[in-house]
């Protein structure tokens, strides 16, 4: 008897197992089936919604477009701290120019198709779908502004801009119009409450910078002549050029509070190439591209000039410059650069740049100020506008 024990036991167990096995079965099939089942765009966007949400996505971390390679989709993505990257959106549409929300776990980003643009809203760790919160025929450009408590945009028609604000939480509010068709319409904002923004008010009229202290002010007070006007987050520092309409203008900082400017690049010869400043978060330095070959086209898609054999781009690249004492250096040298930006901490810059070897690949990389290495942040494809806190 005591032989057979062990058998029995043994038996018992097997037993046991295969119990579980059936019970847990019909759920193990279930699920494969409904995997295995065709599903719609719409339970798709929320199968993406909930995997969003089960993602930590509270950490820092870097928001950009993708163009996977064989994907033909373009579509806002996150890399997490731990570099893991994660799909935001999904959809037919070209998404553009993702940005951070300045407080909330929020992100706002542009869904264009056909001849419609649409502003988006979309919260990262709730289960729900984006929220369209503006539309036009083309919106050019947006940032946000009363610590996130609205958004500022422009639209461009038939050559002529115009300049928006729409409040975010106020439902079915209409946006309140800034400016309306205005000719070489550029501007900034802090995004708190200041914004600046400059216009060609007529025929062989200079552009003027005009300061709008409470945005939506319908009164904006001049206080300039310059175009592509650039903030800083405290409001203290303003990048600008000038002058206009002219193949030969500089970059001027001026200082708000007490109206002292300084010319950055008096001797420079290349100065009009200068483009794309933004400030360190001391608002001590700026980054900024030097080069005639890279911008963005009327699409937002960036366009890098495929021949350029027989040019001097030995200069060319990405700049750093020392407000104080206009001192110029070289980080990386390229004739394909776009997008930069400090990261959070101050101690790396974030840009675009056209793959080497590559004929259209765009990667976003990260430049160490430290160590001055440079690292590739994203995979093969096209990876652009990307923003970072």
């Amino acid at each position: 008897m005591r032989r057979k024990l062990p058998v029995v036991f043994a038996f018992m167990a097997i037993l046991l197992i295969c119990m579980t096995l059936v019970s847990c079965a019909p759920c193990s099939f279930s699920r494969i089936f409904r995997r295995t089942q065709r599903r719609t765009p719409r339970q798709k966007v929320r199968e993406e919604i909930r995997d969003r949400a089960r993602t930590n996505l509270r950490k820092r971390g870097m928001i950009f477009v993708w163009e996977k390679q064989g994907d033909f989709l373009t579509d806002v993505y996150l890399r997490t701290a731990a570099g893991s990257f994660v799909r935001l959106t999904q959809d037919k549409n070209q998404e553009l120019f993702p940005k951070w929300h300045p407080k909330e776990n929020k992100i706002a980003y542009i869904s264009r198709s056909g001849g419609e643009d649409r502003l988006l809203i979309l919260a990262l760790n709730e289960l729900s779908e984006a929220k369209v919160v503006a539309k036009a025929s083309q919106i050019s450009k947006f940032r946000w502004c009363k610590k996130g408590e609205a958004l500022i945009y422009s639209t461009q028609k038939d050559n002529l801009s115009s300049l928006y604000l729409i409040n975010i939480g106020a439902e079915d509010e209409e946006p309140s119009v800034i400016e309306k068709d205005a000719r070489n319409l550029t501007w900034t904002c802090d995004g708190k409450k200041t914004l600046y923004f400059s216009k060609l008010p007529g025929e062989d009229e200079e552009l003027k910078i005009f300061k709008v202290g409470d945005i939506g002010s319908p009164e904006p007070k001049e206080i300039e002549s310059g175009f592509n006007p650039v903030i800083s987050s405290s409001s203290k520092r303003l990048l600008y050029q000038y002058p206009p309409m002219s193949d030969d203008f500089s970059t001027y900082l001026l200082e708000t509070s007490t109206g002292g400017k300084t010319d950055l690049f008096p001797d420079e010869p290349a100065r009009r190439w200068f483009h794309d400043f933004a400030f360190s978060l001391n608002e001590e330095k700026a980054v900024y591209v030097y080069s005639p070959y890279s911008y963005y086209d009327e699409k937002g898609l960036p366009y890098f000039f495929p021949d350029i054999e027989g040019e001097d781009t030995s200069k060319t690249g990405l700049y750093l410059v020392t407000l104080s004492s206009r001192e110029n250096r070289l980080l990386y040298s390229t004739p394909y650069v776009l997008d930069p930006l400090f990261a959070p901490a101050g101690k790396a810059i974030i840009f675009t740049s056209k793959v080497s070897g590559a004929d259209s690949d765009t990667a976003i990389n990260s430049f160490d100020l430290v160590t001055e290495e440079t690292t590739k942040l994203t995979g093969s494809g096209n990876a652009y506008h990307p923003d970072v806190r």
